[in-house]
């Protein structure tokens, strides 16, 4: 008997270990950005220990990144609140947040965001998500606060600054919002809205130029992204070229800008 606990014990640890090799190696295609990677590893861990509610919020979490909000939020929902650490519940919050604001349901976003600031403040991640939906209701002067305060984190600080910059560049705080774009535009040079809207701040500080080029890149990685043909027709507008500036506009109706007519009336670009 005593051998029969000796080996079942001696199993018991090797599981143990090979759950904390999987979950390291998920958390490493997670941080690799390969969150679908990052999901299968993790399974592997939770066929052997299915109860342990920290290996299911991270298979929520890796599914949040992937933008499977219905798969993460139905994991989150098995949970019972009360049975977590104050850390799990702030992480379950954390997955909420983000959850929502991928369902554009920005203000539940806050409040799952504000939930965990409420038990911790010092929770910078928990300031991000809220920044982010307080960004999208127009509400910049509240998305720069929030911002700054998600940079103390440490993480994810270039996705954090092209952001902050977006805001500043909303509030016409064009030099702030050049400084950071400049910094992180090396970071984001694959990226069609951060090249749009480095051209955007170009445009704003009259630097033509090289507004076209972050322009142009934006539609090369993306050709039906409507904002930016709005922009370039802006900027050959501002260069005296009507006739290219008239193509950008029809082109950026065509996929799907709103309120193209009142630019092209404004400007009167229907005019021969």
């Amino acid at each position: 008997m005593a051998n029969q606990v000796l080996e079942n014990s001696l199993i018991k640890e090797d599981i143990r270990a090979y759950c904390f090799d999987q979950t390291e190696k998920a958390f490493k295609s997670w941080e690799s950005d390969k969150p679908n990677q990052a999901t299968k590893e993790i399974d592997k861990a939770i066929q052997f220990l299915p109860d342990v509610s920290f290996l299911l919020i991270m298979k929520a979490l890796f599914y949040c990144s992937a933008k499977k909000t219905e798969e993460s939020n139905s994991i989150i929902k098995s949970l019972n609140e009360n049975e977590l650490s104050e850390l799990e519940l702030n992480l379950t919050h954390y997955i909420l947040s983000c959850n929502y604001f991928h369902k554009k349901k920005f203000y539940e976003s806050i409040w799952f965001a504000d939930e965990i600031i409420k038990r911790d403040k010092n929770a910078y991640y928990a300031y991000f998500p809220k920044a982010i939906s307080h960004q999208e209701l127009n509400e910049h002067n509240l998305a720069i606060k929030n911002f700054k305060i998600a940079l103390k984190e440490k993480l994810q600080i270039n996705e954090i600054k092209a952001c902050l910059a977006f805001s500043y560049l909303k509030k016409k705080k064009n030099i702030k919002a050049l400084i950071l774009h400049l910094k992180v535009k090396s970071y984001f040079k694959d990226n069609f809205r951060v090249n749009h809207h480095i051209g955007m701040n170009f445009l704003m500080i009259n630097s033509l130029n090289k507004a076209l080029k972050y322009v142009n890149k934006s539609i090369e990685l993306k050709y039906n992204f409507a904002e930016a043909y709005r922009t370039r027709g802006l900027i050959y507008l501002t260069k005296g070229n009507r006739i290219k500036a008239k193509e950008d506009m029809d082109t950026a109706r065509k996929y799907g800008a709103i309120d193209i007519d009142k630019t092209i009336n404004r400007f009167k670009l229907n005019e021969k």
